[in-house]
C-alpha cells in the first residue's frame, strides 16, 4: 500500500524480482499517487485505476448492509452517510457502524450529531446571512460560534468548503455532483444558491481563500475574520475591481428604480420634492466659496446678491442639517479613512442637531471599534466642509436611521462625481 512512498535504492531493488518473478509470487502495488511511481516499475505491471463509487450506489450498499446487520437506517440517514463517504465505500460502512454503535434509529438528524457535523446547520446559516448582506446578523452568529469555541480558521474553512458545492452544482449541475463534499444535501444547495450569480460566488470563494491564508500570520485572528465577513456581505468594501463592479451595478439599480418611481405617481410633481432639491442645489453651491475662504473674518455667504440665498445661509440650523444627505456624508469620510473603519461605518448612520454631528452605531461593539479620534477628526471636516460650520461630533448607540431610496441613489451620483471618466447626465 502507498508505494510511492518507497525510495529510489528500494524501487530498484524492486526491480530485479519483477523483471523475473517466481511463479508462486504476485505483487500487488497500491498507491494513490502513481505519477511517483518510476516509469520502470509502471511498465511491468498491469494497471486499474478505481474510480470514486456514486452515492447513489453507496446508498444500495449501505442498505442491504444495514438489513443483513439488523441496523435501523433511514433513507435520508443513509444519503447522508453516502455523500460524507465521499466515493468511498469503506468509509461509508466505517461511518455507518459509528453511528450504529450509539444505538436507536440512524437517520440524519443522528448522523450529524455522532460525527461531530452538527455545526454544519449553522455553516449554513451563516452563508444565508452573507448571501443576504445581512452584515450584522452574519457577525453576530459568527461571535456565538466563536464563544462556543469554534475557531475562525474553521468557521472560514467550512464556509469556503460550502461556497465551493454551492459553485459546483450552479456551474455543473450533472457532472458536478460527484464532486460534493457531501457535508449538505442538494435541497439546502439549490435553496442557498437560487438567487446567487456565480460570479458572486466566485468572489466569495476568493474572498475566503485570501482570508483564510492571511489568519497565519495575523495578530487578531477574530478581527480579520470579521473583516472578511463584512467585505463578503459588502462588495463596496474589497478596494478592487470587485468594488468598482459593485458600486456600478447598484448605481444601476437605483437609476432605474427613481427612473421607474414617476410613473406610479401623478403627473404633477410633489412640491415638497421640489423645494427640497431646489434647496440642495442651493447649499451645495454655497459650500465651495465656504471652504475656500474660511480664513476670512467674515463670512462670503452674505455678499451674495441673491436674496435666498441669504435666506438660506440665515436659516436655523436643524434646517441646514436636513438639506444635506446622511448616506453621502457617510460615503464620503470612508473615503478618507482605512478599510477597518469603512466597514463598521456602513452599519451606521448619522443625525444632525443644531451644532452637533451624531453618529449612531447599532450595538456597544461597533460603537468601541468607531471610537476614535482619527474618525472623529474627519466626520467634523466634512461637516464643516458641507455645512460651512463647525460641529461637534457625538458618538452613540441606538436604532440606525434607515435611509431613504432617495438618499442612496444621491450617495451614489456624488460618487461617481469624483470621476473624470465618468459622464453623469
Amino acid at each position: 500500500d502507498e508505494v510511492h512512498m518507497l525510495t529510489v535504492q528500494a524501487f530498484n531493488a524492486l526491480l530485479k524480482i519483477l523483471e523475473e518473478p517466481p511463479e508462486h509470487l504476485l505483487f500487488i502495488l497500491a498507491t494513490t499517487e502513481a505519477h511517483k511511481v518510476p516509469a520502470t516499475i509502471l511498465s511491468r505491471c498491469q494497471r486499474f485505476s478505481f474510480k470514486r463509487i456514486l452515492p447513489q450506489d453507496i446508498v444500495g450498499r449501505l442498505r442491504f448492509v444495514a438489513e443483513q446487520e439488523k441496523i435501523d437506517l433511514t433513507e435520508d440517514g443513509a444519503a447522508l452517510l453516502a455523500r460524507l463517504a465521499d466515493g468511498a465505500l469503506r468509509d461509508a460502512l466505517s461511518l455507518l457502524d459509528q453511528c450504529a454503535a450509539a444505538g436507536g434509529t440512524v437517520s440524519a438528524e443522528m448522523v450529524l450529531s455522532v460525527l461531530g457535523l452538527a455545526g454544519n446547520l449553522k455553516t449554513a446559516e451563516l452563508m444565508e446571512h452573507v448571501l443576504r448582506r445581512d452584515a450584522e446578523s452574519a457577525l453576530v452568529l459568527l461571535d456565538e460560534l466563536y464563544v462556543s469555541g469554534k475557531d475562525v480558521g474553521a468557521i472560514l474553512g467550512e464556509l469556503s468548503a460550502l461556497n465551493r458545492d454551492m459553485l459546483l452544482q450552479k456551474t455543473a449541475p450533472r457532472g458536478g455532483e460527484a464532486l460534493l463534499s457531501g457535508g449538505y444535501d442538494p435541497a439546502t444547495l439549490k435553496r442557498l444558491g437560487k438567487d446567487v450569480s456565480a460570479a458572486r460566488l466566485t468572489h466569495i470563494a476568493s474572498t475566503l481563500q485570501k482570508a483564510a491564508a492571511e489568519l497565519y500570520f495575523s495578530t487578531n485572528r477574530r478581527t480579520d475574520a470579521e473583516l472578511c465577513l463584512l467585505r463578503l456581505c459588502d462588495e463596496t468594501l474589497s478596494g478592487d475591481l470587485t468594488a468598482l463592479t459593485s458600486r456600478v451595478e447598484r448605481l444601476e439599480e437605483g437609476g432605474a428604480a427613481v427612473a421607474a418611481a414617476p410613473a406610479k405617481k401623478a403627473e404633477p410633481p410633489a412640491p415638497k420634492r421640489e423645494e427640497k432639491r431646489e434647496a440642495s442645489k442651493e447649499v451645495k453651491k454655497e459650500a465651495v466659496p465656504i471652504e475656500e475662504k474660511t480664513a476670512e473674518p467674515a463670512p462670503p455667504v452674505k455678499e451674495e446678491k441673491n436674496a435666498a440665498a441669504e435666506e438660506k445661509t440665515e436659516a436655523p440650523a436643524s434646517a441646514q442639517a436636513g438639506a444635506f444627505s446622511p448616506q453621502a456624508l457617510i460615503e464620503a469620510c470612508k473615503g478618507q479613512l482605512p478599510p477597518m473603519y469603512r466597514a463598521f461605518l456602513s452599519m451606521c448612520g448619522v443625525s444632525a442637531e443644531d451644532d452637533a454631528l451624531t453618529l449612531i452605531a447599532p450595538d456597544e461593539s461597533v460603537k468601541d471599534r468607531l471610537d476614535s479620534d482619527r474618525v472623529r477628526e474627519v466626520f467634523a471636516e466634512e461637516a464643516k466642509r458641507v455645512l460651512g460650520r463647525s460641529m461637534r461630533v457625538l458618538l452613540r448607540t441606538g436604532e440606525v436611521p434607515k435611509t431613504s431610496q432617495q438618499d442612496n441613489w444621491n450617495a451614489l451620483m456624488d460618487f461617481g462625481g469624483k470621476f473624470d471618466n465618468i459622464e453623469i447626465k
